[in-house]
């Protein structure tokens, strides 16, 4: 948005003020959750692994059975085209730095309106966005609905605190090259300290990054519909729940410390 756009906020339906409200409510009882107090260390000390490990359980609670490194080895070379080292170090990219839903709302959230979204077919195709034909009314439905949501929190929440989701996908995808034993080289610890650093600095606790995660997948969910968005809140409202209680309680939450030994805040 230029300084001479005026910027044009939409009012959320009534459908979707019922839909925000009942994710209002759920992030107030994930907040409410007690948590472990958080660690600091060293960079180079950071729990790394056990991190993105942690943060791994998340993806793994839609999973039915936990996967064995063949059908993982399967799903990274059938399913994602991963085929070399050089095509999983560019998929990590993707999904750490380019393309992901912390970009998405960026993108929605800083246009001047919705209709100036719709009408250049390529607002939102730079960085791996789908693009918006204005004439397209299941997009112009899902660009509507997503602005609602960012109109909604506009003054409470920006792109940086949803970088959960994009964090999440890539770690789980380093981790699953590393259980396949699928090019696996020095990297995948330099890729992993990558995530960890970046979201031990996003998040305080691991409420905060419960709290971006829910709000990554309902975001992300508006693209079909806001009965597919109530269903989210939902069911990942309740594993988030149960991470907080249960294994997310037994680790505390990984800070960095600067040289006087104080945690470094983002």
């Amino acid at each position: 948005m230029t300084d001479t756009e005026t910027l044009v906020t939409l009012s959320p339906s009534a459908e979707m003020t019922e839909l925000l409200g009942e994710l209002t409510r759920t992030l107030e009882r994930l907040k409410r959750i007690p948590r472990p107090a958080a660690k600091a260390a060293a960079f180079d000390d950071l729990p790394v692994v056990a991190h993105a490990r942690a943060m791994r359980l998340f993806l793994a609670a839609s999973r039915t059975e936990d996967r064995s490194p063949s059908e993982l080895l399967h799903h990274l070379s059938q399913e994602l085209g991963i085929m070399s080292a050089e095509d999983l170090h560019a998929r990590f990219r993707t999904l750490s730095e380019g393309s992901g839903v912390a970009s998405l709302w960026r993108g929605i959230q800083s246009a001047a309106s919705p209709d100036a979204l719709l009408k250049n077919d390529m607002a939102l195709g730079w960085g791996g966005f789908e693009t918006m034909p204005a004439k397209d009314s299941e997009r112009r439905g899902a660009v509507t609905r997503r602005r609602m949501m960012t109109d909604y929190f506009r003054d409470a929440v920006d792109w940086t605190q949803l970088r959960a989701l994009d964090l999440t996908n890539a770690a789980a995808l380093i981790l699953d090259a590393v259980d396949a034993e699928m090019f696996v080289d020095e990297q995948a610890a330099w890729w992993l300290k990558r995530v960890s650093v970046e979201a031990s600095v996003r998040a305080a606790n691991w409420n905060e990054w419960a709290a971006s995660l829910l709000f990554g997948r309902v975001f992300s969910a508006l693209a079909v519909g806001v009965e597919e968005a109530r269903e989210v809140i939902r069911r990942d409202g309740a594993v988030l729940e149960e991470l907080l209680q249960g294994p997310w309680q037994a680790m505390p939450w990984p800070r960095v410390k600067n040289e006087a030994g104080e945690i470094t805040e983002g």
